[in-house]
Parts: C-alpha cells; sequence; structure tokens
C-alpha cells in the first residue's frame, strides 16, 4: 500500500525520514509505505505523481507539534521537484487545487465553519502550490481528499478531477481502469470513523463551544 501523506501526520517524523532516505518511500509496516513529495511511480506502464500534505485550516484549534505540525504545508523546493520531470497520467494529493470540483469550490467560498482570515489564507496559498504542481505535470486525473466532500468534474481540456470523501463517508473509494484510465466510485455503506479528524463541513457552526466569541 502506498500513501500520499495528508495534513494530521506527524510532518516532524516523516520529514526526518525523508531526510534520511532522500527520495525513497518510508516503510511503515512490510506492506505500508509514505511516498514523499513529488515521488514518482508506474504501475500497469501508467506514471503517478504523489505530492503529500495540506494546510489544516483548524490549525488555531490544534498545538503545534503534538497534532499539528508546520511541515503539512508544501514548500517552493517541492514544487520545483514534482515538476522537473514533467507529465504524468496521474497525480495523488491530499490537497485540492484551485478551480477543482464544484462541491470543493462551494466549500471554499462559503467558508462554513466560519474560520479566520489568516486560517483561510493558510489554506490558500497550500492550494496555490498544489496547483502549480497540477499544472506542472499536467494529468489526466487528480485524485485528492483533504475537503470532506465526494465529487467529480471534467475539465474543457479533458483532464478530471475527483474529490474523495473522508473515512466514514461514502465515495470515499475509486476504482482505476489503468489501460484506459477509466475510473468508478467504490459505494459502500458509511461508518463512524475512529480518527480525530476535521470537524465535517456539514457540521452546524453553533456547536463550536467558541463560537460566541467569534460571532460578530
Amino acid at each position: 500500500m502506498l500513501v500520499t501523506p495528508g495534513n494530521h501526520e506527524d510532518w516532524n517524523w516523516l520529514d526526518g525520514e525523508f531526510q534520511r532516505h532522500p527520495g525513497r518511500p518510508v516503510a511503515l509496516s512490510s506492506v505500508v509505505e509514505v511516498l514523499p513529495r513529488g515521488y514518482r511511480f508506474e504501475v500497469g506502464s501508467r506514471s503517478f505523481a504523489s505530492f503529500g500534505g495540506a494546510a489544516s485550516v483548524d490549525f488555531e484549534l490544534r498545538s503545534e507539534g503534538i497534532d499539528w505540525f508546520s511541515g503539512e504545508m508544501p514548500t517552493e523546493q517541492d514544487v520545483v521537484h514534482a515538476v522537473a520531470d514533467g507529465h504524468v497520467d496521474v497525480l495523488l494529493t491530499h490537497e485540492t487545487i484551485d478551480g477543482g470540483t464544484p462541491a470543493s469550490e462551494t466549500v471554499l467560498r462559503s467558508n462554513p465553519m466560519r474560520w479566520s482570515l489568516e486560517a483561510l489564507n493558510y489554506s490558500s496559498r497550500s492550494r496555490a502550490l498544489v496547483t502549480r504542481v497540477w499544472e506542472g505535470v499536467s494529468p489526466e486525473l487528480l485524485f485528492h481528499g483533504h475537503m470532506h466532500v465526494a465529487d467529480e468534474i471534467t475539465l474543457p481540456s479533458g483532464q478530471q478531477v475527483i474529490s474523495l470523501g473522508r473515512d466514514g463517508q461514502a465515495r470515499n473509494l475509486a476504482l482505476l481502469e489503468l489501460s484506459s484510465l477509466a475510473w468508478q466510485w467504490l459505494e459502500g455503506p458509511p461508518k463512524a470513523p475512529r480518527v480525530r479528524r476535521t470537524r465535517d463541513w456539514e457540521t452546524q457552526f453553533m456547536t463550536r463551544p467558541e463560537c460566541e466569541e467569534n460571532d460578530d
């Protein structure tokens, strides 16, 4: 299993491992490996690139070094490295891109959780970097997570962007047929996730205990 890391990983540990083994995946077990940013590989003659990390828009509610790590944000050097070898067939990211699926764009426009301007700017910087990778490798398909919404779009260029749902949400898995790059959702009954995660976008804002202080 090859893992494109997200934003709530222990990036202090991951970055240390990536530095000790430059350009190589980090083994978590005999069958699970975490991919460094810009890592390329082939499956069935199809080329893939992985570009992990994303901005935790809820970082103000977390503690740095405990459940939030600044290394989640890609760097300019990461972007340059990722696009250096040009086109791939499939790009795997955690962060979304600017101009992605309608559901993701709706979340970004509406800010349903009323995140602060600083948090929104932090998220915007992350998306801008990942968008540059998307433009630089020009894939036929982009699969990403992070937004807690499942959706898809085919752009005028013919490229497709697929937003995967979160753990426990319908449409959090997809099956890709490599010879044609045709894909389909793997449907399944939702189940309660067993990990801490960013609050769902659809959750009522008024359930946040700090909402009265921040509500103008």
